[in-house]
């Protein structure tokens, strides 16, 4: 029986073939294998073992298969060492990509910020404005209702009564006060809100004056009894009677808490003037500031103190004071307010009379500090006042003229005397001559012999004549210096070579030429006409008739406002007849 040989074994091994980037490489078993390789198998046939030889056979399969296996144990470490490599390049990778973008929001956070902070600080300054423009146009709101109720006082305290006489009440009031009712000013009196009289309402009484002066005289007069009461406007009752201002709501509000503060004892004094709420006087918040400082000496003008204000009202404790109040007018006045521990003693004063009210005033003492004496003078010179210049004419008179020209020349002589005293005519001459030829150099050496001749004037005995000496050194220089640029000048000036018209231009200008005298003629001008029209022959020509005119001439009256609008429309500053200038009518104008 024949044996059949045993089968020869293949034994195959996956060989992996790396595709890299840059190209492909065909593997073999130097290449560096990757997972991704495509298959290369490696067969090895084992011989058919032959008798007595099977186990060398045998060796080298597992030979072969040990090869087989610490190659795949290669390819596989280097494959893992592959991966690691790019995980960690991936690492970097991603950090790098998260510190850029890190960057970009720190970035973008910034500008949010700072997007943020701009538009925070646009939002203040536009709030800031937006209040701004709101308490101005608070202001202007303000101003406007004062403005409205600057000629009107307020009366609290008379109870209503059915068929009061209101005129007589004020008449009352007036007579009180020391103003008289020989002319009482022209008022509208009415009460505000009446009531019944059985609720026993005493409602407000509004005095709407026509004249701002006529309403400050009522006031101040009042303030200065500030006793009225209802018996002095015939009603049987001692209860005071109240004159104010009339504020505004926003005023009254101000009013009531600063009356509030007062009764705290956190004010000294609330009063108003002119709508407006103020606290304490002028002379509180002076004793205030001049208690709280290291002032030793302190002069004040325009003081506006008469005899009611005493001594005693005016002091100031720790300071004594000297006073040189104006007796004539309102206004004006000399206040020095001193330590009570320095010396000080009267020298002169100038006080104003009735004629000189408007001039100046002054006040002169001694002070005495340790061993020195110091004259302390203080001078208060008033401004001439257009308005009070033109308060003080008798403006009634005017109405008293029946001829127009009078009522113009009256008009004329007031306006032009006020103009001529507020704003006079002054004659100013330039005594500056412009020396062409004067330069920097003649300057210098002006300046240089100037100082030489003080240094001359003051040198001590020793030093006279050396200072002497220098000083006649310099002014020869200084006059050879004037005669050089008078010199050249004069030749540029004259030159020959110019112009003949230019040249004789300057040749007068500097006087130099003769002066055209016109001729005279020696006959009177009717007899030179009277020859002129002897040559002539007049004829008689019927002159056409013409027909009547249809228009004619006539006054009619016109409102203030009308005089006022055609005075502004005027746009020339031309003089007229009358001298004055249509800038000062403007001025002067009732607006």
């Amino acid at each position: 029986m024949k044996r059949t040989p045993p089968a020869k074994p293949n034994l195959e091994t996956k060989v992996l073939k790396r595709s890299w980037t840059d190209g492909e490489v065909e593997g073999d078993s130097t290449s560096t294998p990757t997972l991704d390789s495509t298959e290369n198998l490696l067969s090895f046939e084992t011989p058919v073992p032959k008798r007595g030889r099977m186990g060398s056979e045998g060796e080298d399969v597992a030979a072969k298969l040990d090869a087989a296996v610490r190659m795949f144990m290669q390819q596989f470490t280097e494959t893992k060492t592959l991966i690691n490599e790019m995980r960690t390049d991936i690492n970097k990778r991603i950090e790098t990509v998260k510190t850029d973008l890190e960057g970009k929001l720190e970035a973008v956070s910034k500008d949010i910020t700072s997007l943020r902070t701009d538009c925070a600080s646009k939002f203040q300054q536009s709030d800031a404005a937006a209040d701004a423009l709101n308490v101005r146009v608070d202001t202007v709101s303000h101003a406007i209702d004062n403005l409205e109720r600057c000629d009107d006082l307020i009366v609290s305290g008379i109870p209503f009564v059915e068929g009061e006489d209101l005129p007589a009440m004020f008449k009352a009031m007036l007579r009180h006060i020391g103003l008289g009712e020989s002319a009482p000013p022209s008022v509208d009196i009415r009460r505000l809100y009446p009531r019944s009289p059985s609720e026993n309402n005493s409602s407000f009484i509004k005095i709407q004056f026509a004249l701002r002066n006529a309403r400050d005289d009522f006031y101040y007069a009042y303030l200065g009894k500030h006793d009225l009461k209802l018996c002095h406007l015939g009603i049987d009752s001692t209860r005071r009677v109240y004159v104010n201002e009339s504020l505004t709501d926003a005023a009254r509000k101000v009013r009531a808490a600063a009356i509030r503060l007062k009764k705290d004892g956190k004010l000294s004094s609330v009063f108003t003037k002119r709508g407006i709420v103020q606290k304490g006087t002028k002379l509180d918040e002076i004793r205030n500031n001049l208690q709280d400082s290291k002032i030793t000496i302190a002069c004040f003008t325009e003081s506006w103190l008469t005899t009611k204000n005493t001594d005693r009202s005016i002091a100031i404790p720790g300071f004594s004071f000297l006073r040189n109040d104006r007796k004539y007018g309102r206004g004006g006045g000399i206040v020095i307010y001193f330590k009570e521990h320095l010396g000080c003693k009267e020298v002169f004063r100038i006080e104003p009379s009735e004629e000189t009210v408007d001039k100046t005033e002054c006040l002169a003492c001694e002070m005495r500090f340790d061993t020195e004496k110091v004259l302390l003078l203080v001078v208060y010179n008033p401004p001439d006042d257009v308005e009070n210049a033109i308060r003080s004419v008798a403006w009634n008179e005017f109405y008293n003229f029946r001829n127009p020209n009078e009522m113009l020349d009256f008009f004329n002589s007031h306006v032009k005397r006020i103009h001529d005293q507020c704003i006079p005519l002054r004659t100013c001459s330039n005594r500056k001559k412009f020396n062409p030829w004067f330069n920097n150099d003649i300057k210098r050496s002006i300046l240089e012999r100037d100082m030489a001749y003080d240094d001359w004037r003051r040198a001590p005995p020793d030093r006279k004549t050396l200072a002497h000496l220098r000083y006649k050194t310099l002014r020869n220089k200084t006059n050879t210096l004037i005669d050089k640029a008078k010199s050249q000048y004069t030749t540029r000036f004259l030159d020959s070579t110019i112009p003949t018209k230019t040249l004789w231009k300057r040749v007068r200008s500097v006087g130099a030429a003769k002066d055209k005298t016109p001729a005279v003629c020696c006959f009177h001008p009717d007899d030179v006409n009277q020859a002129f029209l002897s040559s002539f022959i007049a004829k008689d020509n019927p002159r056409p008739s013409r027909a009547a005119a249809t228009f004619r001439f006539s006054f009619r009256p016109v409102q203030h406002w009308e005089v006022v609008n055609a005075i502004c429309d005027i746009r020339s500053n031309a003089t007229g007849v009358d001298g004055l200038p249509i800038c000062f009518i403007k001025i002067i104008l009732p607006l």
